[in-house]
């Protein structure tokens, strides 16, 4: 396919266990947006949607010859969102901090007793 053939095509994320290739435009995909050409190098610039965990494939729509899934036969572009992890106090902070304060409280009652 040539270059001219390609230039307006948007790249989708088709959500996790769709196998058909012509699913753009669909409630299945997440648009990412369109490829921006530097001569005959693509480039795709996005930001990743909130979405659940799960591997989603690439989908490339060009205005010439519809949906198409990104990748060859042996293997397929995908984007693997993982779980949110609970995020934790930062412990060593704040245990750092309690000592601090103990330490203070320690050193303005020896100031008072030494007076």
């Amino acid at each position: 396919m040539a270059v001219a053939s390609l230039v307006g095509t948007e790249v989708y994320l088709a959500d996790p266990g769709v196998s058909v290739a012509a699913v753009c435009d669909t409630t299945q995909v997440h648009l990412l947006g369109p490829l921006s050409w530097i001569g005959s190098i693509a480039q795709l610039t996005f930001i990743v949607p909130a979405l659940p965990p799960g591997s989603y494939t690439f989908r490339a729509r060009t205005p010439s010859a519809g949906c198409w899934i990104i990748g060859s036969t042996d293997a397929t572009l995908t984007f693997e969102v993982l779980p949110s992890q609970p995020s934790e106090p930062p412990w060593g902070i704040l245990m750092s901090l309690g000592f601090v304060g103990l330490l203070a409280l320690v050193v303005v009652r020896r100031r008072r007793r030494i007076r």
